[in-house]
């Protein structure tokens, strides 16, 4: 590791005698390195690492606290994954192999040599890089897999479904023209429920076009200028059934309630229909539910929705999770863990994004939307 890149390197140091601690300091600045800290017990050592977020710990094992550097090491790492590198006056085996248990990407004697320790920390950081690399390789294959499997389930699903949904359109077809000849044309009520259906026809049948565009790629949704505030109509009306239902609030808000963007049509109205769906199954039993929808321009090229519900937000342990495909908290039957998963893959395959707002107190979604035609 060159100089330059070192430079970028933050390195947490958690070690309980002073001088040492000064010497290692001084040691790794004149390596490159960033110090983001000097921790002398394991209670310290942790809210340094959480406030701030080094790329590699020197960790000794025989530190101030109840517990010794390599509890406190574990505790670390099962919350989030960093290399650890001990450092230890102790030759003993056990400890060794105690340290090589907790997964110690190096260890390193006192008194040690500033080379040995470049090196080992060298090594260390690469390591780590690879596994990273290596898992991330490892979790797109298993996705591919995944949705391998599930193209191989729509295809006989599809089937299914597009019969009884062309006997929906015939029958709806059938019901409209009779209409010309009855009473029924002017109530209201029955209208309104006509369209609900109609509605409702539609959604399905973009759900079942995105699973077939998940096997068949050449199967392509143009992008069109589309009315956010129109569209956002749509999708409330086609999940109005379960917010009256479940007496959710529905808030829309917004600075700018002619804003466009270039979209698939079915794609994004069944994206919507997604998250508001996800939302209702959120809150269902919260005393004050409600969902709130905004949406502003971000600059010349892009527009936000910004999708809030009255839950408290996604667990911190399963936020890396939650776009994954099959993936879901929801109980057997209630959910497919392809929702989220399918969005992602609709709303970046049209020059989209959608990301989970951690800091927001609440449940937050935010989709990034293209004003203008992506090739």
């Amino acid at each position: 590791m060159n100089a330059n890149n070192s430079k970028h390197i933050k390195i947490l140091i958690v070690e309980d005698e002073a001088i040492l601690a000064k010497s290692l300091e001084d040691s790794l600045i004149s390596m490159g390195y960033t110090v983001s800290g000097i921790a002398d017990s394991g209670i310290k050592a942790i809210m340094l690492f959480f406030s701030t977020e080094p790329d590699l710990i020197l960790m000794d094992i025989r530190i101030k606290g109840a517990k010794d550097g390599i509890e406190v090491a574990d505790n670390i790492r099962q919350q989030k994954s960093v290399p650890i590198v001990f450092l230890t006056a102790n030759q003993d085996p056990a400890t060794f192999e105690r340290a090589k248990i907790e997964g110690a990407f190096g260890y390193v004697l006192k008194p040690y040599q500033e080379r040995e320790l470049q090196i080992v920390i060298e090594i260390a950081l690469n390591q780590f890089e690879m596994r990273k690399k290596n898992f991330e390789m490892e979790l797109s294959l298993l996705n591919a897999e995944k949705l391998g499997t599930i193209g191989t389930l729509s295809a006989g699903i599809i089937h299914d479904i597009n019969a009884p949904l062309s006997n929906i359109y015939a029958s709806l077809d059938l019901i409209y023209k009779n209409l010309k000849d009855s009473d029924l044309i002017n109530d209201p009520k029955f209208t309104k429920s006509l369209n609900k259906i109609e509605k409702g026809a539609q959604a399905i049948k973009s759900t079942v076009q995105n699973y077939r565009g998940m096997i068949d790629k050449n199967e392509n949704e143009e992008s069109i200028m589309i009315n956010i505030k129109n569209i956002l109509k749509d999708a409330f009306e086609v999940c109005s059934y379960l917010t009256s239902e479940k007496k959710i609030k529905f808030i829309e808000l917004s600075s700018s309630p002619d804003s466009y963007v270039y979209f698939g049509k079915v794609s994004l109205f069944q994206v919507l229909v997604n998250l508001i769906r996800n939302a209702c199954d959120a809150i269902e039993n919260l005393p004050d539910a409600w969902i709130k929808i905004t949406w502003e321009d971000i600059n010349e090229k892009f527009l936000k929705i910004l999708i809030v519900d009255s839950g408290s937000g996604i667990p911190e342990n399963i936020r890396e999770k939650i776009f994954d495909t099959l993936f879901t908290t929801k109980k057997p039957g209630k959910g497919t863990g392809l929702g989220l998963s399918l969005s992602k893959i609709i709303l970046e395959k049209f020059g989209g994004k959608i990301e989970l707002d951690a800091e927001c107190p609440n449940t937050c979604f935010v989709l990034t939307l293209p004003k203008e035609k992506i090739n």
